[in-house]
């Protein structure tokens, strides 16, 4: 495997750490996006529920696309926002090519697929 990687141009790690965070958001920062939730407590007729709400972030501009909120983000729910956020960004002239999100099991394998 070392054979192979070096053959194609890459350092075995130790030599090819030289980047760091920072240099990647700069170097990528105008595709760049990032998406979490949070949470906010709602009194409705039935009581306090928690609301979950997805929101997705332009790192560069800090342009944010917030989803409606939810009180359950499930897989079918999440895909459907992650489409409305695509679409969203289809008129922009810098298209989002990179979605970083955490390991939060709400995020489901489909979202990858953005």
């Amino acid at each position: 495997m070392k054979n192979i990687v070096k053959e194609a141009g890459i350092e075995p790690s130790p030599k090819r750490s030289t980047g760091t965070w920072d240099q990647f958001l700069k170097t990528h920062a105008e595709t760049l996006w990032a998406c979490d939730f949070f949470t906010k407590r709602a009194v409705t007729p039935r009581g306090l529920v928690d609301l979950y709400v997805l929101i997705f972030m332009h790192l560069e501009t800090r342009e944010v696309f917030v989803t409606p909120s939810t009180r359950n983000p499930d897989s079918v729910w999440v895909t459907k926002q992650a489409k409305a956020f695509v679409n969203h960004g289809a008129d922009r002239d810098e298209k989002p090519i990179c979605l970083i999100h955490d390991r939060d099991t709400k995020f489901s394998p489909s979202l990858s697929s953005f």
